[in-house]
């Protein structure tokens, strides 16, 4: 059911690249399963609602746990991003900073889903401007990088893949970006 939400909620959404905004959220997925080994069905559910909460009308956090439970709902409500009119933050980047802070003080799973978002986000990279490519790079270094630590302890295994999949496609960006 979640992939047909996440199917559904996405439609008519693309990617700077062109593509269809789901293949982003299957993508992550599939990363999770087909990479890292992860068959847990809570944690591929969130990696295809992950974007569900800022980036659709369909599904907001009251209706994910009615339907997809508690863990499911966490997941996706603390990757997801607070809104642009949070009255909380007066700018962009205060958002952000909290959001970074939001991740850091999750969970395993949380992180674990973030890290396979942020590896199909780095490999997405290559159709975006170089100086966007920079700034993910530049993020993904000091902010999810640290993160795969963090999750050794539940999937080492994971982790250890995870790293290395993030060295490929940071060394890949890198050599595009320098020429």
């Amino acid at each position: 059911m979640a992939y047909d939400v996440a199917k559904y909620g996405h439609r008519n959404q693309f990617r700077e690249s062109g593509e269809r905004y789901f293949e982003h959220v299957r993508g992550t997925a599939i990363i999770l399963v087909d990479e890292l080994g992860v068959y847990d069905v809570e944690l591929v559910m969130s990696a295809l609602l992950h974007d569900m909460l800022e980036d659709s009308f369909l599904l907001k956090g009251d209706r994910t746990e009615m339907i997809f439970g508690a863990r499911v709902a966490y997941i996706t409500a603390t990757v997801s991003k607070p809104a642009k009119d949070d009255p909380r933050f007066s700018t962009a980047k205060q958002r952000l900073l909290f959001y970074h802070q939001q991740i850091k003080n999750g969970n395993w799973e949380v992180k674990l889903v973030k890290l396979a978002d942020r590896l199909h986000n780095l490999r997405a990279l290559m159709s975006c401007s170089l100086d966007k490519q920079r700034r993910k790079l530049a993020e993904t270094k000091k902010t999810y990088l640290p993160l795969i630590r963090d999750i050794s302890g539940e999937y080492s295994e994971a982790a250890e893949k995870l790293e290395t999949a993030f060295r490929q496609a940071i060394t890949q960006l890198q050599e595009v970006a320098s020429q």
